[in-house]
């Protein structure tokens, strides 16, 4: 970890036209099964605000995990149009956009039918905007910044557990046959993809090599370990500074989605969105619309990422990047481990570091726009539940669990 960190430049004499970002989300469950949600987004640029909102109505006729993720995608997508907004209408070109949340994650949506009954191609719209938003900021020469203030990624771990099992296979490779040394090098994805397989797959390996396998076992058991990369800074780490920049690589199964789409996009729309497809008229126009959206995400650019730490006393910050931002032309099919990153991260650092208020104001221009895009309870409850209720023409009333509270 110590040979992997960096100190922070100095302070910058010019700071560049910055853009905050942020959403918020809100749902509330009604009698008879409904569900109403709120989603919307600002972006802030000086003294310009650029908004957008989405409320609506649904029965969701799934396990609430689905819900929680469809509205999650859904406030995602209005951050997506705040900064189309900023882009187009307000111009912004040569500058930097700050993002509350993770880019990378925001492509690892599964692309499929969505539980809401008139929104159940959305996932077509969401990357069909995200592939817009890459395209237009590079067109434009802005920065993309996704800035995460609670990060579970273990990114860097991962890639420390792969060197020192690479060195441990180094050891004892001459006493190991080819397959299995190849068969090693395969269970720590394993492991994460396919937990029981591998298990059984190292049991036979102990069974053959016996005690030579010790040491693997135990680096093997801290891959399934679950601990950020903050917790290993905040363990190693005792000065500001930032993380080497790696280039994010797919696990397995992410590998495999993104040959389906790259190969036959038209079969994975068939397959995914057949839901969606059967409630339009015309369904072979949506499947292949869909399937030419859907090809373009193999083609997104690869994301670099990084974790920097402003003042030794404070927590680490996630930073996402485009690698097509700092000169890299790889896409996000080309991406096998994480890797060591090209491209020079500094215009990115300097910004952060102009913008650290101190242990409580981690960021000025994101603590500003969260201050003002947060929904708060009663906005939810007393401004727009009932306006759409009475929009939909609609008697709202809340499930016994939350509270007695009916709206005409």
């Amino acid at each position: 970890m110590t040979r992997n960190w960096r100190p922070l430049p100095d302070p910058p004499t010019h700071i560049p036209d910055v853009v905050a970002v942020d959403g918020s989300r809100a749902y509330r469950p009604f009698a008879g099964g409904s569900i109403v949600y709120v989603t919307r987004a600002v972006a802030l640029w000086g003294r310009k605000r650029f908004r957008t909102l989405e409320a609506d109505a649904f029965f969701p006729g799934t396990r609430a995990r689905r819900v929680r993720e469809f509205i999650g995608t859904k406030m995602e997508w209005q951050e997506f149009r705040a900064i189309l907004k900023v882009l187009k209408e307000g111009g912004l070109s040569d500058g930097v956009i700050l993002l509350d949340g993770s880019l990378y994650g925001r492509m690892l949506h599964l692309p499929r039918d969505n539980v809401a009954e008139s929104h159940k191609g959305f996932m077509v719209t969401y990357f069909e905007t995200y592939q817009e938003l890459l395209e237009t900021c590079l067109d434009r020469g802005v920065l993309l910044v996704g800035v995460s203030k609670e990060s579970r990624a273990s990114f860097l771990r991962e890639l420390f557990l792969s060197f020192i099992l690479t060195d441990e296979l180094t050891r004892v490779k001459d006493k190991l046959d080819l397959e299995d040394q190849a068969r090693i090098l395969r269970l720590p994805t394993e492991i994460l993809d396919r937990r029981l397989q591998a298990a059984r797959s190292f049991k036979r390996l102990r069974t053959r090599y016996g005690e030579l396998l010790d040491r693997l076992s135990d680096i093997l058991s801290e891959v399934q370990a679950v601990r950020p990369d903050h917790q290993m800074i905040r363990n190693f780490v005792g000065e500001a500074g930032y993380s080497t920049p790696l280039q994010l690589g797919l696990h397995r199964g992410r590998q495999r989605l993104m040959r389906q789409l790259e190969k036959n996009p038209r079969r994975y729309a068939e397959s995914n969105f057949s839901e969606a497809a059967s409630g339009v008229e015309d369904s072979d126009s949506f499947l292949d619309e869909s399937a030419q959206i859907l090809s373009g995400i193999p083609k997104m650019p690869a994301i670099v990422s990084f974790h920097v730490l402003l003042d030794a006393r404070d927590t680490p910050l996630r930073v996402d990047v485009p690698s097509s931002m700092l000169g890299g032309g790889e896409k996000l099919v080309d991406c096998g481990d994480h890797k060591a990153a090209a491209g020079d991260v500094t215009p990115i650092l300097e910004v952060l570091v102009a913008g650290y208020g101190g242990l409580r104001n981690y960021n000025v221009w994101l603590k500003r726009v969260d201050e003002e895009v947060r929904l708060g309870r009663r906005t939810v409850d007393y401004v727009y539940t009932p306006a759409l209720g009475r929009l939909l023409d609609l008697t709202l009333i809340h499930e016994r669990g939350y509270r007695r509270v009916k709206y005409p």
